[in-house]
C-alpha cells in the first residue's frame, strides 16, 4: 500500500551551529512583541528527552545559575548563552519600564508548570496532576498552579531556578 507524500513548510531553519541570539531573533521576538501589545502568543519547546528543549529554552545550567543569583552582575559569556525565556523576560521588563516610567501600573505574575507524561506538575508548589478548568472571566487555565508576583527580572529568575531543580 503506497501512501501519499507529505510536505512539509517550515518559516526557519536552525542548524547545530546557530546561535542562542539568532533563535530568539527568529522563534521568539516577534512573539513577544505581539503578546506585549495584547495578543496571545505561545512558545512551545517540544521533543524527546535530550533533544535540547532546555538549551533552547533556557540556555546551559551556567545561565540558570548566574540568572537567580546576581541578574546586573553576568559576565557577557553568559548572556550570549542566554536562551528563549531570559531574553523573552529582558524584553518584557524594558517595556514594563517604559510604561511604568509614564505613570503606568503593571503588575507581572509568573508560574512555572510541566507537562509530563500528559500529567500537568507544578514546579513551584510541587502539585502533581493538576486539572485543566475553564473560566467564565478569565478563560482556561490551570487549577492549583502557584503563581507569583514577580517585580524584577531577577524574581522571575528565582522562580526559574527553583522549578528547574523541581522538574522530573
Amino acid at each position: 500500500m503506497k501512501h501519499a507524500a507529505k510536505e512539509w513548510t517550515y518559516d526557519y531553519l536552525l542548524t547545530p551551529d546557530s546561535e542562542q541570539d539568532e533563535m530568539y531573533e527568529k522563534v521568539g521576538k516577534q512573539t513577544i512583541s505581539d503578546f506585549l501589545n495584547g495578543y496571545n502568543g505561545t512558545i512551545f519547546a517540544y521533543g524527546q528527552s535530550g533533544s535540547g528543549k532546555t538549551f533552547s529554552m533556557l540556555g546551559p545550567e551556567d545561565v540558570t545559575n548566574a540568572l537567580a543569583k546576581d541578574f546586573n552582575s553576568i559576565p557577557e559569556e553568559i548572556t550570549k548563552l542566554y536562551g528563549i525565556t531570559p531574553r523573552a523576560v529582558i524584553q518584557i521588563f524594558q517595556t514594563i519600564n517604559e510604561y511604568v516610567s509614564k505613570g503606568n501600573e503593571c503588575i507581572l505574575s509568573c508560574s512555572y508548570i510541566e507537562i509530563y507524561n500528559e500529567q500537568i506538575n507544578c514546579l513551584l508548589n510541587r502539585k502533581e496532576n493538576l486539572k485543566i478548568r475553564e473560566h467564565p472571566i478569565y478563560g482556561m487555565y490551570v487549577a492549583d498552579k502557584e503563581t507569583r508576583v514577580c517585580k524584577t527580572p531577577e524574581e522571575i529568575f528565582e522562580v526559574i531556578s527553583i522549578a528547574t531543580k523541581n522538574r522530573a
